[in-house]
């Protein structure tokens, strides 16, 4: 396993082009904010978890809710879970790439595809929180 210690920044969700408004172009923008940060990996599972933050809360109850159809499709057991995760990811994420990196390999841009437009609905531009995702 390779955790990161990252904060993430939607800088942009839109349209992928040419789908007829079925899929989302998401970019994301990730920076290493502590030294045991692995490296930057374009791996679907990593990004599916790191999207999958924001998707749910607690309750006040302390019960898991979740907050747009990513959290209701995945709950935090399944995220946890490497096969359970694994067989939902094709689904959900259609491609990742990673389009730039900065000079003191602090920070990337990510561009994600995600395979419906209803995945990311739970996330605005300019929204930020912080990950210990890992794949």
């Amino acid at each position: 396993f390779r955790y990161s210690v990252i904060r993430l920044t939607v800088s942009s969700l839109s349209p992928a082009p040419g789908d007829n408004g079925k899929t989302i172009r998401l970019r994301l923008q990730v920076r290493r904010v502590h030294e045991d940060a692995g490296l930057f990996l374009g791996s679907k599972l990593l990004i599916l978890r790191m999207l999958h933050e924001p998707a749910w809360n607690y309750d006040l109850d302390f019960q898991y809710q979740a907050t747009g159809p990513l959290g209701e499709v995945l709950d935090s057991d399944t995220i946890l879970d490497d096969d359970l995760a694994a067989s939902k990811v094709d689904t959900i994420i259609e491609q990742v790439s990673i389009e730039s990196i900065d000079d003191d390999g602090q920070r990337a841009l990510y561009k994600i595809i995600v395979a419906d437009k209803k995945w990311p609905r739970h996330l605005r531009e300019g929204q930020s929180w912080n990950s210990a995702a890992y794949a």
